[in-house]
């Protein structure tokens, strides 16, 4: 198995006009190390929570950021569901260089989805 087509049906109100291109983009590159089977499948995602870590809290104290979704492979010759998962990263830690690496939330948290999309879907 594959993934083919990679469509963002749902997400946050608090991500930035190019969260569906980073998403898409992020994904794809995880997928494409993890899924290298001929048969293509349609994946489905909601996006269901995003929230960016306050730099000066993570400075200070630590904080982190977090994405939640469900995940859905569907072949679209069948329209049979072929996996669904429910999936919730976060990625933090604390001080000056956990700060920096927060900065870029976006991109790390749709990396770090595509990542257990490859764990959870493709054993990867």
């Amino acid at each position: 198995m594959s993934v083919g087509q990679i469509v963002l049906t749902g997400r946050p109100e608090n991500v930035s006009e190019d969260f569906e291109q980073v998403f898409a983009t992020q994904v794809r590159q995880e997928t494409d190390r993890c899924a290298t089977g001929a048969t293509p499948l349609r994946l489905e995602v909601r996006v269901t929570e995003f929230k960016k870590a306050n730099p000066a809290m993570t400075f200070l104290v630590g904080d982190s950021n977090v994405i939640k979704g469900q995940a859905v492979l569907i072949d679209p010759a069948t329209g049979r569901k072929v996996a669904d998962f429910d999936i919730t990263r976060s990625v933090g830690g604390g001080g000056l260089i956990a700060a920096a690496g927060m900065s870029q939330a976006e991109e790390q948290m749709t990396e770090a989805f595509g990542k257990e999309i490859c764990k959870r879907a493709f054993g990867a």
